[in-house]
């Protein structure tokens, strides 16, 4: 494990680049993105299907090795092409697309918060405990009453804050929503933003990986917008979804015109 030099950024990523064999020959997924965040800042990667966004995701989780590049990470420097710690794995988690899909229906909520603290050695002998605060902390309350659930009797919107507890249980420094409400009915999506949202006051990096404009306007910080492997466009959420400059920005704006990226139903609250 290799000690960084002094950085503010929670995550500042160089060079960042991934590609793939595939029978067409060789793709670039990921090409030289850079990029920083900070700590409790939320920010929103958006782009089409095909963009490379989930790609990137999961390079800065390191669910996949990148080609090239390096990685600060909560002061730390990480290399490309080399394998993760444990303890690098615990600084970033991953809440994926299907809730039902990623958490294990043979076992139950317990089974599965509790899982990443007896991984890491956190908070012995009390386990449940701290698997039902969880479990509070993103709006299952009482938490008690959750724990010997399946999910099978759980909502959809239920299931992923289950996966959201569970991402949380090893105290990460940066959290990576990957479209994270997009298989949710409409009429929860804000309730599970606003718990994502509600992180980031415990000082919590969250990246909102997502094709949806109205949630990242509600969430983010910043945004930045991925066009075949590439960082585009970038800048304060606001700025770039009112007057963005680019023209793929100005495509994926004009594909929602049917929702002003002026007044969305999930508008922001001041804070």
């Amino acid at each position: 494990m290799d000690k960084a030099k002094s950085t503010t950024s929670l995550l500042r990523v160089d060079g960042l680049t991934r590609r793939f064999r595939t029978s067409k020959g060789v793709i670039t997924a990921v090409g030289e993105v850079s990029m920083t965040l900070d700590r409790g800042e939320s920010v929103a990667l958006v782009g089409g299907s095909g963009s490379g966004k989930s790609t990137l995701g999961r390079l800065i989780a390191r669910l996949i090795l990148p080609d090239a590049g390096t990685m600060f990470l909560d002061g730390l420097l990480i290399r490309a092409g080399r394998r993760p710690t444990r303890h690098e794995r615990r600084l970033v988690q991953m809440v994926f697309q299907d809730p039902f899909g990623s958490l294990n229906p043979a076992r139950t909520v317990a089974d599965q918060v509790m899982r990443p603290l007896v991984i890491h050695g956190l908070h012995r002998g009390h386990e449940r405990q701290r698997a039902s605060e969880l479990l509070e902390q993103v709006g299952l309350s009482p938490g008690s009453e959750f724990l010997d659930r399946f999910p099978h009797s759980l909502s959809g919107g239920q299931r992923q804050r289950v996966a959201i507890a569970r991402a949380l249980a090893p105290e990460p420094s940066l959290l990576i929503a990957d479209e994270p409400t997009s298989m949710l009915d409409v009429s929860i999506r804000l309730d599970v933003l606003r718990t994502l949202r509600d992180l980031t006051e415990h000082k919590v990096g969250l990246l909102l990986i997502t094709h949806d404009l109205a949630s990242a306007r509600y969430l983010a910080d910043r945004v930045m917008v991925m066009q075949e492997g590439s960082i585009v466009e970038q800048g304060p959420i606001g700025q770039v979804i009112d007057a963005p400059q680019h023209p793929y920005t100005q495509q994926l704006l004009a594909a929602v015109a049917h929702q002003s990226p002026r007044r969305t139903q999930m508008e922001r609250p001041h804070a």
